[in-house]
């Protein structure tokens, strides 16, 4: 099914519908946000969402997404919990990551981009602000598939709504690292190391050391058994896990602004304080 669904991806993409209802707009005589000043990074970041909005994969991912959260609760919990904060979700922030590690650092413009009073900060911040976006719409989506399907038989286990916080923080710090690689390497080496990076930290940290499970991104709240009805929770704090994973995610968005910022005093003083933070978190998650 993903082979037609890619197929009508690219024709979405050479249809161009977003040229054809500016046009049809352009014909009645109309001009949206006409009046409407919005900042740079908020326009910026429009028009990163309209080039993505076309591609093909864009349609493909969406499909992902729906076959992933909206059939409704497997039989068993280890599915049925894990597919609200397991690998699934931890896929999507990888696909993200490459994404921007792949084409975050190519400006189309540069120049103009440059020549903006907020210089490059502007580009960076208007993908931090699409991240953002796309977080919201994750989590809102996660929000109505944990309480609005009809509830399982072990659905005293399910994530709450802080729990659920999981999914979208590895969507945007997929994202931060891969713009992070991006401003600084070419997008040939940026996104196959991040996503090294990203397995060694899993597998060593979930693998090698056990014990040490609650500090990668992604942590499956019930583990894998051969027999389905026996329910295994991992241990350790989820929740302090999702604080130390937002944590990850703020020092990521400091670390970027330090790159293009002169007035690096305050961002240092805020990384410092982050970063203390994001330890004391990570040590309360451990078992």
């Amino acid at each position: 099914m993903e082979v037609p669904v890619f197929v009508l991806g690219v024709l979405f993409e050479k249809a161009r519908p977003d040229l054809w209802v500016r046009r049809h707009w352009a014909r009645l005589g109309l001009r949206p946000l006409v009046g409407v000043r919005l900042p740079v990074s908020v326009a910026l970041a429009g028009v990163e969402a309209r080039r993505l909005a076309v591609r093909a994969s864009t349609l493909l991912v969406l499909w992902v997404l729906w076959k992933v959260l909206f059939p409704g609760f497997p039989t068993n919990a280890y599915d049925g919990v894990n597919q609200l904060v397991g690998f699934s979700l931890a896929f999507l922030g990888v696909g993200v990551m490459l994404l921007l590690a792949s084409i975050g650092g190519r400006d189309r413009g540069v120049e103009i981009v440059q020549a903006l009073p907020a210089g490059g900060r502007a580009r960076v911040s208007s993908w931090l602000v699409l991240l953002g976006v796309l977080a919201v719409v994750e989590y809102a989506a996660l929000l109505v598939h944990r309480y609005a399907a009809d509830p399982p038989a072990y659905a005293a286990l399910l994530p709450g709504a802080w729990d659920l916080v999981q999914g979208p923080a590895m969507l945007v710090g997929g994202g931060v690292l891969g713009l992070l690689a991006a401003r600084r390497l070419p997008a040939w080496v940026a996104a196959p190391l991040c996503l090294f990076a990203s397995v060694a930290w899993v597998g060593v940290l979930s693998n090698t050391f056990e014990r040490t499970t609650m500090l990668t991104p992604v942590v499956e709240w019930v583990r894998y058994h051969d027999d389905p009805t026996v329910v295994v929770l991992e241990p350790g704090s989820f929740a302090w896990h999702n604080a130390y994973l937002l944590g990850l995610c703020a020092l990521g968005v400091v670390l970027l602004l330090l790159l293009e910022s002169s007035r690096r005093r305050a961002l240092l003083g805020a990384a410092g304080l982050i970063a203390a933070g994001t330890a004391v978190a990570g040590a309360l998650a451990l078992p």
